[in-house]
């Protein structure tokens, strides 16, 4: 995830209400649970919207090291949302030619803020300033072409304005307006949307998801374990091994994304599907990591009293067939403290604790 997208989305949410921000973290907030379960064209309209009327730059203070004073930025976003109106319908263009042209045709956008001050942290897209190819260095429009950029790739990306992807020969950058996009700008009425069953979403025998009722809830659900094909008033989404895997290492189950798909498709999946996701979940090779600290009796000497020692002190040793114990902890910051109240309750009930990382065996006696 790239850098800034967590704190875009938090301040977004704070200013919707659904985010509480607590000492640098988001906390959930009352109108979270209607939030969720409301029509997802209108809860990104609500976003949109709070996006464009900040006063903030929100979407670009984790992700530019510079400062500006006295910049507008609901006027920058209104110019911006007006750029992008004009590119033309499912084309693909070259982002950084169409910022440039929207600072030619738009002078005003930023013309009042003062740069107070600019790191050297850059964009990607800005690998070959034009001062490298002969031209005047303007330090000021460079800046306020990284200003755009990021807004573009940060705001209008996640807010599902525009797809961004870059071309295979040179690895520009290129974007294109969704038609969710267009709406959002007012370029198209929203559709009417036809009863289609009793179901939020159908599940065919393809491995393709129609979600016929998107809320955010089924919207972020079903990313955590499907590829999104498109997203519009009906959005589609394919099952695919790749993405379930990416959900499968995300601490999810099958059982969770079959038991979700069921309960919205109101009914069993296909066998097709069902089968071909049991077979993706048996090729995924688990292997589950615990931290531990592990004490290794001398030959010899019971582990009972030891692990009575542990417990004592308000420790829970787990015994293992061949006499060590285990203390596990899960936090990775907690194995130096366990340690340490371990060494010390062990210490003061006569044992002598030893460290020796080569200990993986009971020492014999001598």
């Amino acid at each position: 995830m790239p850098t800034g997208y967590l704190a875009f989305l938090a301040r977004v949410g704070a200013s919707l209400g659904v985010l509480r921000e607590l000492d640098e973290r988001a906390a959930v907030g009352e109108p979270a649970t209607a939030w969720r379960e409301a029509a997802f064209t209108t809860a990104q309209q609500r976003m949109v919207a709070a996006w464009t009327a900040s006063e903030e730059w929100i979407e670009g203070r984790e992700r530019v090291d510079a400062n500006l004073y006295g910049a507008a930025w609901p006027v920058l976003r209104a110019g911006l949302l007006r750029g992008l109106g004009e590119l033309q319908d499912e084309r693909w263009h070259d982002e950084e030619r169409f910022v440039e042209r929207l600072l030619r045709s738009q002078p005003e956008l930023l013309r009042q803020a003062q740069v107070a001050a600019a790191g050297g942290r850059r964009s990607r897209d800005m690998d070959a300033p034009k001062h490298a190819q002969g031209q005047p260095h303007d330090r000021r429009a460079e800046l306020l072409t990284l200003v755009l950029g990021t807004t573009l790739e940060t705001a209008a990306v996640w807010l599902g304005l525009i797809e961004r992807s870059r071309t295979l020969v040179d690895s520009r950058a290129v974007i294109r307006v969704t038609a969710f996009g267009r709406w959002l700008i007012g370029q198209r009425v929203e559709p009417s949307l036809t009863p289609l069953g009793p179901s939020p979403l159908a599940v065919g025998a393809n491995f393709q998801v129609l979600l016929y009722r998107p809320t955010p809830r089924r919207v972020w659900a079903l990313s955590a374990f499907a590829e999104t094909s498109t997203l519009d008033r009906v959005s589609t989404y394919t099952l695919t091994a790749e993405a379930l895997i990416r959900a499968l290492s995300s601490n999810l189950d099958l059982a969770q994304v079959v038991g979700f798909l069921e309960r919205a498709n109101g009914g069993a999946l296909p066998q097709t599907v069902a089968y071909t996701l049991a077979e993706w979940d048996r090729g995924y090779r688990r292997v589950w990591l615990r931290r531990a600290v592990v004490l290794v009796p001398e030959e010899g000497e019971r582990g009972e009293p030891i692990a009575a020692a542990l417990k004592d002190a308000g420790l829970e040793p787990e015994a293992l067939p061949d006499g060590r114990l285990l203390l596990l902890f899960d936090e990775s910051d907690a194995g130096e403290r366990l340690y340490t109240a371990a060494h010390r309750a062990l210490r003061e009930r006569g044992f002598a604790p030893l460290a020796n990382p080569d200990a993986l065996k009971p020492r014999k006696r001598l």
